[in-house]
């Protein structure tokens, strides 16, 4: 049997990723008509640590070939908003490549890439990246991809999809092996051949093409796929998500580690987890559990009772009104991981839901103070941070902050001191944009950063941004 790589948590928690001097990310992009691509990042290096960066974007076709590549000039901004432009190619891919000739600590930026189609409006934070040779000489790599948490919403109407993304080096032809479980724990599997990638070359598979008879077993319900690939100097993490045939709405999410297959760490003396929710009043709302969880039985306290499940089921329940949820563990100690998620109700159930990939946090997770997050600026659209105060975990909420406002038209932000009452409502779906301390500030352009720095190490902040027509995105803050 082959053995388990452990994911240690504790490793990633105390970023003990070594020497690093390049930061980079890697994502799928869509340019053709009606559906656009821009990755918007802050200079946080700057903000936070005082760190000047140089930053790289190359974007490259589907096979991997170059089509473009050019440096962010930072003069005069603490934004960059870059519109991905494909030379009349529909799908490819962008990279965004961070140096500095100080540590940056983590491998990975904080970039978000927003995702726009007629009726359809998706963002999501950095998930692919190319490694660097130091990286890999070092063995701190992940290149055999074990991975799940893709929620399959195929009907006649709506396809699944997922991408990744190859590294620097050539990959030989290999079986991709797909396992997909349906609402009633039926599961099937199928292997999909692909041929040798090229260097930097992206894939994009959609399992109906290896399960013909996708929607029918998934019967109306959400499923779940489970993939196995190998890539050559790239981490394994897929852009996942549903678009309807059409093109006209899609909302997408990462994968993450299928940790039937995988191993995690345990959390010393815990059988508990808190799962902390965005409470978006508003819109109806579930909570979903991902099947591939560290094989075990666990419960889930919803507001109507407990809900038993073990490791290989799917869970998509309504939140009702909960903020936070207790997920336990029966039979042993609770894995660091089990990867949960968010879903949202758009336009009352017409358009696609969107799905925020989270996780659970217990009393190994160090608190935090400083969050940031994307804004549209755009007229027409609003947005809404939402915050939640685990208390178990954290003691009672206290104290206020900080927020900061970041543009692509200055390299100084508008500042705003908040009290602890300021905080609780402007993480109540506040718009950080209306404040009437907001006045002075200029985005310049559609897309703008909030930096938030409070006192309370126990909040756990969500950035959503809805559009008149009624479509709408939510990402967990960085």
């Amino acid at each position: 049997m082959t053995q388990r790589l452990l994911i240690d948590q504790k490793q990633n928690f105390a970023a003990a990723f070594g020497l690093i001097f390049r930061s980079a990310a890697v994502f799928w992009a869509c340019d053709r008509a009606g559906a656009t691509t821009t990755i918007s990042f802050m200079n946080y290096w700057r903000i936070k640590r005082g760190l000047e960066v140089s930053v790289v974007i190359t974007t490259r076709r589907m096979d991997g070939a170059l089509l473009s590549r050019q440096a962010v000039d930072w003069a005069d901004r603490a934004v960059v908003n870059h519109r991905v432009d494909l030379a009349g190619e529909d799908e490819g891919s962008i990279e965004v490549e961070v140096f500095s000739n100080r540590n940056l600590v983590i491998p990975y930026p904080a970039i978000m890439a927003m995702y726009e189609t007629e009726d359809g409006l998706s963002m999501v934070h950095s998930y692919g990246r190319i490694y660097s040779p130091m990286e890999v000489e070092n063995g701190k790599t992940i290149e055999t991809g074990r991975e799940s948490c893709f929620t399959l919403r195929d009907t006649a109407t709506v396809r699944s999809f997922c991408v990744f993304h190859n590294g620097y080096e050539a990959q030989p032809a290999q079986t991709v092996r797909i396992r997909i479980v349906n609402a009633a724990g039926e599961v099937r599997r199928a292997d999909l051949p692909v041929d040798d990638l090229r260097p930097y070359q992206t894939v994009r598979i959609e399992p109906a093409s290896a399960f013909p008879d996708l929607a029918a077993f998934l019967g109306g319900r959400p499923g779940n796929a489970a993939l196995e690939f190998t890539l050559a100097r790239a981490f394994t993490r897929m852009l996942v998500g549903n678009e309807t045939v059409d093109g006209r709405d899609r909302q997408v999410t990462h994968s993450n580690f299928d940790y039937g297959a995988h191993q995690t760490d345990l959390v010393d003396g815990a059988r508990e987890a808190v799962m902390a929710l965005a409470p978006m009043r508003d819109r109806a709302r579930t909570v979903i559990v991902y099947p591939d969880s560290e094989p075990g039985d666990y419960r889930l306290e919803l507001p109507d009772g407990v809900r038993p499940f073990r490791s290989g089921e799917r869970i998509e329940v309504p939140a009702g009104g909960l903020e936070t949820l207790v997920v336990s563990r029966a039979d042993g100690p609770m894995p660091s991981r089990i990867v949960t998620a968010q879903g949202v109700e758009v336009r009352g159930g017409a358009g696609l839901p969107i799905e925020c990939s989270l996780g659970v946090m217990h009393q190994g997770r160090p608190g935090k103070h400083s969050h940031w997050m994307m804004l549209s600026a755009r007229p027409g659209h609003r947005s809404g941070l939402y915050g939640v105060a685990v208390e178990t975990l954290y003691g009672p909420v206290r104290g206020g902050g900080t927020l900061s406002l970041h543009g692509a038209g200055s390299a100084e932000p508008v500042t705003i001191p908040l009290d602890s009452q300021a905080v609780a409502a402007l993480l109540d779906g506040g718009d950080p944009l209306s404040l009437p301390q907001a006045v002075a500030f200029d985005p310049g352009g559609d897309w703008c950063w909030a930096y938030l720095n409070l006192d309370y190490p126990g909040w756990l902040v969500f950035s959503a941004i809805e559009t008149e027509a009624g479509a709408a995105t939510l990402e967990h803050a960085f």
